[in-house]
């Protein structure tokens, strides 16, 4: 921004010491600074209402927190037995959605698994981004073999970077799925660094006769939450 303001006083100077076409010089250079703030104010209108938000609150919800969601998008999460039969990885987004504007200024990571994971989102506090990433959580059309504690070896990883980047910062851990029942892959578990996880939640969806409790309380007591 210091750079393209100060690029513009040149030219302004230059405008002005042009002889003769004064007034066609500064024509143009008032629609070339105004296109610039206008690109200056859009490039950093995230940061400005980020900031606005959280001026307004009365305590930082969330601040020094680390905040990894691990999410099932397999085809168990396509099952639609959430509510009046939505499937149920719209119980998770909408979940996900409250959580997060409870806790404005915690940082978050997305990490998604089916059979695998992937980091879908890395670790961060820019939530006006996060937002529409959630709201577009889909299951994936996998197979129905998925691996309840595929996350595993991602989830460690970014713990463990979390814990150098910010150190004295809390991470909390929130699972999200319905335990994988009937699948036929062999289900990993959950090897975190002791200490890693200050708390957390496993959260459950599906029916009473369409989930395994069972994995996810196993899962519950892997992550320690």
């Amino acid at each position: 921004a210091g750079a393209l303001l100060l690029a513009r006083l040149v030219a302004l100077r230059q405008a002005l010491l042009s002889a003769g076409r004064r007034s066609r010089a500064r024509l143009r250079w008032t629609g070339v600074t105004l296109a610039v703030l206008l690109l200056m104010v859009a490039t950093t209108r995230p940061a400005l209402l980020d900031d606005g938000n959280r001026q307004g609150e009365t305590a930082a919800a969330g601040e020094n927190l680390n905040v990894f969601l691990v999410v099932d998008q397999s085809t168990y999460s396509g099952v639609d037995d959430y509510g009046s039969g939505a499937p149920r990885i719209a119980g998770m987004r909408d979940d996900i959605a409250a959580l997060i504007k409870q806790y404005p200024a915690a940082r978050y990571a997305l990490v998604g698994f089916a059979s695998k994971a992937s980091l879908d989102w890395p670790l961060s506090e820019d939530v006006w981004s996060l937002r529409p990433i959630v709201a577009a959580l889909g299951s994936q059309n996998a197979s129905p073999d998925a691996n309840a504690g595929a996350a595993d070896n991602v989830l460690r990883y970014q713990l463990i970077q979390a814990t150098q980047q910010y150190p004295g910062s809390r991470n909390m851990v929130l699972y999200f799925g319905s335990g994988a029942p009937g699948s036929r892959a062999p289900q990993g578990d959950f090897n975190l660094m002791r200490g890693s996880v200050a708390g957390g939640a496993v959260l459950g969806y599906g029916r009473t006769d369409t989930i395994d409790e069972s994995e996810l309380h196993r899962i519950a007591a892997q992550l320690d939450v």
